[in-house]
């Protein structure tokens, strides 16, 4: 999108010396990155007045019928944006373990709330979804966006409910979504060492015979404060895979022990080089 905007202020540019004569000399060349910032907040502002219109009839109170693909291509686009903005660089690692056909229970660690956003550009060629707090939904515009896709809000303090949306996760990956999961249950912000998983979201892998992709995220702490002078580096490893055998022969503890263990080793790893 900036170079879309560097692009149209060239063009204006251009066409002010050559019309008007406003931009004749090297000393108006500030000009063009005037209208640079012009043109890309004048995108901003359509952009967010766009969204305001097309999520202002969904009721988040009402449960969605089906995920629709707009507001999941609304919520990509919007997402790439904010990443690319924050100047956020990702780094991925042991993508071969994925098949691009197969369907995945997603399971991070959680530093900061740029990691449902980072694994959901890194999955964007999936059916991407994430199991996410109930007052995510209550953000205006964004909440709306995500609750039309097919987002799950859970909740952890009723567990009647909070199993409810672990089978509805459960449907949606027999129906070719992969979703993302933070098993910490919340941020943990000094990041040494992983809170204690809740274990109950491994069984909607269980219920959809489907595999578990363990993932070490590292660096998405540092995008708050190195914004906008600093750029970020996300460190995005896939540390292991667990089979549709694998995850059927264990326990959800077992699950849960065996995730801790490969994620903590791979967070160790960063603690040494830092």
């Amino acid at each position: 999108m900036v170079i879309f905007c560097w692009i149209m202020s060239a063009i204006t540019s251009a066409v002010l010396s050559t019309v008007g004569g406003l931009v004749s000399t090297w000393s108006d060349a500030w000009i063009v990155p005037l209208l640079l910032i012009g043109f890309y907040w004048a995108w901003v502002v359509v952009c967010v007045i766009f969204a305001f219109f097309v999520t202002l009839p969904i009721n988040t109170k009402k449960p969605i019928k089906k995920n629709s693909k707009f507001y999941s291509w609304l919520f990509h686009f919007v997402d790439g944006w904010i990443v690319d903005t924050a100047g956020v660089k990702v780094k991925v690692t042991g993508w071969e373990k994925i098949d691009p056909n197969a369907s995945y229970l997603l399971v991070s660690n959680h530093r900061s709330k740029f990691d449902p956003q980072i694994t959901g550009q890194v999955f964007k060629k999936f059916k991407f979804l994430a199991i996410t707090k109930p007052e995510n939904v209550k953000i205006p515009i964004a909440g709306k966006c995500i609750h039309a896709a097919g987002f799950l809000p859970i909740d952890r303090d009723n567990d009647r409910k909070a199993i409810e949306t672990i089978l509805k996760a459960a449907n949606n990956i027999k129906k070719g979504h992969s979703i993302h999961i933070c098993p910490e249950g919340t941020r943990n912000k000094d990041g040494i060492d992983l809170l204690p998983f809740k274990n109950g979201g491994f069984k909607a892998a269980q219920r959809a015979k489907a595999p578990i992709a363990l993932i070490a995220i590292n660096g998405t702490e540092k995008i708050h404060k190195n914004f906008p002078f600093k750029r970020s580096v996300v460190h995005f490893d896939i540390v292991d895979v667990l089979s549709v055998e694998q995850v059927l022969a264990m326990s959800t503890q077992e699950i849960g022990d065996h995730a801790m263990k490969v994620i903590q080793a791979k967070i160790d790893e960063y603690k040494q080089q830092n």
